[in-house]
């Protein structure tokens, strides 16, 4: 018996194959093992088969690959490193069933320093309302530390590779020889393995979070469910007058201070307020006199 296949049906074939296969040489040692559809950013398989560059080139995976990288610059669906070394240590330690593009709108816009408004980058003001922020604020001080140490941006290119349940940056020094990106490498990382010890995506504090699709509108054109949100404005206040110009501690424990305040250095490892402490000569701090 002869078998028939119509056209729609071996494009249906392909399409699922392109979306469903490994990322494999395509992508970064990192993301080798991803689908091609949690690698792109796509939320499932249905919409990256139903995605322009998909029904072009199903059939060719290095053109596809091509036509999806340039889509995802164009389309904002470019995830940063931060985000997918959180992703694999989460996996590994069986904490999330979020795809990249979910965990990192829960990230994203979330307390006070959890790359607020929709930025790429950690930031922002006030005391951190939770431990998901206080992560964010830690990875935030350790960025500006490279800023200043190196002179360079927290979306500057890096590697990294997974190792036992790990992230390893050792790649920057060892194969490129580059202090600042393996230094930024491991502010990262610090912050996925921090995130890796608390979450729970059944725990996630919706009150704290807004997301991308709510976060510009005017709270009265919200839908009902985020129209009562904690307030930003009135929340997260600054309480620091003095902007940092010195940094304190190794790499990823590296913390912004100013130099002339009564905050300083200890050793170089750890900070301390010398109106009420000093500072021993084995980098620890005590009261005063009792070094």
């Amino acid at each position: 018996m002869k078998l028939v296949y119509s056209i729609s049906a071996l494009a249906t074939v392909a399409v699922a194959d392109i979306c469903n296969d490994k990322c494999g040489d395509f992508c970064d040692q990192s993301d080798k093992n991803l689908s091609n559809w949690d690698n792109a950013g796509f939320e499932n398989a249905a919409e990256c088969a139903a995605h322009s560059c998909t029904a072009n080139f199903a059939d060719n995976a290095s053109d596809w690959h091509v036509c999806e990288e340039g889509a995802r610059e164009l389309e904002g669906r470019k995830y940063n490193k931060i985000i997918k070394m959180t992703k694999a240590l989460l996996d590994h330690a069986g904490k999330t069933s979020m795809s990249l593009r979910s965990l990192h709108k829960q990230i994203q816009n979330y307390g006070c320093h959890c790359f607020p408004a929709g930025e790429q980058i950690a930031g922002g003001q006030g005391e951190a309302v939770d431990a998901q922020d206080a992560a964010c604020r830690t990875l935030s001080r350790c960025h500006k530390c490279v800023a200043m140490d190196h002179g360079i941006s927290p979306s500057e290119n890096y590697r990294f590779v997974l190792k036992n349940g790990d992230v390893d940056c050792a790649r920057n020094i060892n194969i490129h020889n580059n202090q600042a990106k393996f230094d930024l490498c491991q502010c990262d990382a610090e912050f996925a393995r921090e995130l890796a010890t608390f979450w729970d995506d059944s725990a996630f504090n919706n009150f704290f979070w807004l997301p991308p699709s709510q976060m510009k509108k005017p709270v009265n054109k919200r839908d009902p469910e985020h129209q009562t949100k904690f307030d930003y404005q009135a929340v997260c206040t600054s309480t620091q007058i003095n902007r940092a110009d010195s940094c304190c501690g190794s790499y990823p424990t590296r913390y912004p201070y100013n130099s002339a305040t009564s905050v300083q250095c200890c050793e170089a490892t750890n900070l301390f307020n010398s109106a009420v402490s000093e500072c021993c000569d084995d980098g620890s701090v005590a009261k005063p006199g009792e070094c």
